[in-house]
């Protein structure tokens, strides 16, 4: 079996569909990088404050360390992870047996490995990032905030990440799901009303409820 042949075997489908996740977020990021939209906003900070990953309470997003960076950073990242353990259980698989496990017992067998390799890296990810200085910011502090839906759609019992920024100017990424029944695509402004954990709720902003305060550019 060739190399080529071995990684995209059927039994490496799950493997090949990550792998071309990561590549399709590269491309955009090429595109983007002409327009000027990224849509990893690693630019624009991360949230230090967003979950509380030390908690005592067991919280599966929490746990992957999901709000130490964007949403889409960690999906990154773990795409990668199950990738590269998928990848190398099937290369120990095929060394001893000369064949490939199934598809669905390597599936399961790399998550939990890829689940402990991408917690660690996104911590990592997240230490690496340029801050200029670190500020201790209360999450309750974003309640009658305005943030913007920044990927998916917003709907009650289905929350989307949104971006919203404190005080000092930086950027927090949130989950949010709206007070009723409306629905809240990427890109819109909504206030933030209350919080439960790690979850606000929130309302499509009126033009009166939008901050005076203007993110500082990053060559003032």
């Amino acid at each position: 079996m060739s190399l080529l042949e071995f990684f995209l075997a059927a039994e490496n489908a799950f493997f090949v569909f990550c792998v071309g996740f990561i590549l399709l977020i590269f491309v955009l990021e090429l595109a983007g990088a002409v327009t000027g939209f990224s849509i990893l906003g690693l630019d624009d900070g991360i949230d230090v404050d967003g979950l509380d990953l030390d908690s005592g309470d067991f919280n599966p997003l929490s746990w992957l360390s999901f709000g130490k960076v964007p949403i889409i950073v960690c999906l990154l990242s773990l795409c990668l992870s199950i990738s590269v353990v998928g990848y190398a259980i099937q290369a120990l698989v095929y060394l001893l047996s000369d064949e490939l496990a199934s598809l669905l017992v390597v599936s399961l067998c790399s998550m939990m490995p890829a689940f402990a390799i991408n917690r660690k890296v996104v911590r990592l990810i997240a230490a690496i990032l340029p801050s200029d200085e670190t500020y201790v910011v209360s999450t309750n502090s974003f309640i009658n905030e305005v943030a913007v839906v920044m990927t998916g759609t917003a709907v009650k019992g289905r929350p989307a990440e949104a971006k919203v920024y404190d005080k000092f100017g930086r950027a927090h990424f949130v989950m949010v799901e709206p007070s009723d029944d409306q629905e809240l695509p990427a890109g819109t402004e909504v206030i933030l009303l209350s919080r439960n954990e790690h979850l606000f709720t929130c309302a499509r902003a009126l033009s009166e409820n939008r901050p005076v305060f203007i993110k500082p550019s990053p060559n003032a």
